[in-house]
């Protein structure tokens, strides 16, 4: 871990899947010099009330530090679904985890496009042990999957700065029993980038 990462974060999002009649939650949360400001969509906006239907959900992040220096390290992603909300991996197929890791985004489509769940684009600053700070932008994939023979999520990140390198995050799935959430999503960085954490 470099010098300038010196504490460690969890960043947690709820989708709460009737939020607002507009379908749209914006929200910012700050805890010491920490600032966490998330922004997620529903669409369509108007659903039925009595059956269940599909739906698309976009999902925007945005960490930083309140002193303009770099924040601290994510460490793990939890994801909470409101229990209104249902997620059925049944429905798509599964891609095994060793066939979009390592893999362009490109090779990951072929093998695995039928799965794909998701996709989006991330930034992050990288901090390497000696190395100093860089920036780095790319492509992210999610992909219906499977973890320890558990349903799981999994995001594949590739990027071309400074290198060709790509990583997969699972996100392990778990049924809530209690409470305003029904299910959640769960991964560790860290765990997943290696030293790129």
């Amino acid at each position: 871990m470099g010098p300038l990462r010196i504490a460690t974060v969890t960043l947690v999002v709820c989708l709460a899947l009737a939020c607002a009649a507009s379908g749209t939650l914006a929200s910012v949360v700050e805890e010491g010099t920490l600032r966490v400001s998330i922004t997620t969509q529903i669409k369509p906006f108007r659903l039925p009330r009595a059956d269940p239907a599909p739906i698309d959900v976009f999902l925007a992040g945005h960490i930083s530090s309140t002193t303009g220096g770099l924040p601290s390290q994510l460490t793990r992603m939890t994801i909470y679904v409101n229990r209104h909300g249902v997620l059925d991996p049944g429905v798509v197929p599964v891609c095994p985890v060793a066939e979009i890791r390592p893999a362009t985004t490109a090779h990951a489509l072929e093998r695995c496009g039928t799965s794909r769940i998701g996709a989006g684009h991330f930034w992050a600053s990288v901090v390497l042990p000696e190395q100093g700070v860089y920036h780095t932008t790319g492509r992210l994939l999610a992909f219906n999957g499977v973890i320890g023979g558990r349903p799981a999520f999994l995001a594949q990140i590739y990027t071309t700065q400074p290198f060709p390198s790509s990583f997969v995050v699972p996100f392990s799935i778990r049924h809530l029993a209690k409470g305003r959430y029904g299910t959640e999503l769960s991964g560790s960085l860290p765990e997943a980038l290696g030293e790129w954490g």
